[in-house]
């Protein structure tokens, strides 16, 4: 616990860099990494995925590879994560402190659900992440993105409560991206929609395509949630 007398600076340092960028690699790289690796013998497509959640240089420049070379540009499934990752990074413009999403399409929803007591909440290990908790996220169809609401026409609408009961005009334009959310949660829980009530929804940037939206709902179960 930090005494009254630290500084700033001394409350902030929670441990030397080395230390957790070897806890890091520890926890989320290595347990990824087959014992030897080669150009000539690449890992298997399945851990090559897993590690690309990690961008490792090992799983670089995988071209020669017959199997690999199927890939547009003839880059490794890391190499391809890693362009991704900058894409979208390089969208959102550091510059500015909010990105601005207006315009742009919805490609995901995701969903924040907590228990009736308001005390818990329900996060997935590893399903966007390796090694990382997050949120239940359900990814739209290409053809649902190019003819779905953009983030510009729901704008208006963000943090619009209990949606899910509302009939007005906007919350009809959202039902299908609501529907999704349900569904979501139903896949990852088997808890039905009847027994969630909307607490809130807003629209933020996504971080699994370029220059998309992510629309987000908090929910809430009203029934007992097992902790299993």
């Amino acid at each position: 616990m930090a005494s009254g007398t630290e500084t700033a600076e001394e409350k902030s340092e929670v441990c030397p860099t080395e230390d957790l960028v070897l806890a890091l690699m520890e926890n989320l790289v290595d347990p990824r990494l087959p014992s030897r690796a080669s150009k000539n013998d690449p890992p298997d497509i399945s851990v090559q995925q897993a590690v690309a959640k990690q961008t490792m240089i090992a799983f670089m420049n995988q071209g020669e590879s017959t199997e690999l070379n199927d890939f547009k540009d003839g880059l490794s499934i890391t190499e391809k994560a890693i362009r991704e990752a900058c894409n979208i990074s390089m969208a959102l413009d550091a510059l500015k402190d909010v990105p601005n999403t207006e315009g742009w399409p919805i490609s995901k929803v995701a969903v924040l659900l907590i228990d009736a007591e308001k005390e818990n909440c329900l996060l997935q290990f590893g399903s966007v992440t390796e090694g990382v908790w997050s949120l239940i996220e359900k990814e739209i169809d290409e053809s649902n993105i190019i003819s779905g609401i953009s983030a510009e026409e729901t704008v208006g609408n963000k943090r619009n409560r209990n949606s899910r009961t509302s009939t007005d005009g906007k919350n009809s334009d959202d039902n299908g991206f609501l529907q999704l959310a349900f569904d979501a949660v139903k896949e990852v829980t088997g808890i039905n929609s009847s027994e969630l009530v909307v607490l809130e929804t807003d629209i933020a940037y996504s971080l699994s395509k370029e220059n998309t939206a992510a629309r987000f709902y908090m929910m809430q179960c009203t029934q007992s949630i097992s902790e299993n």
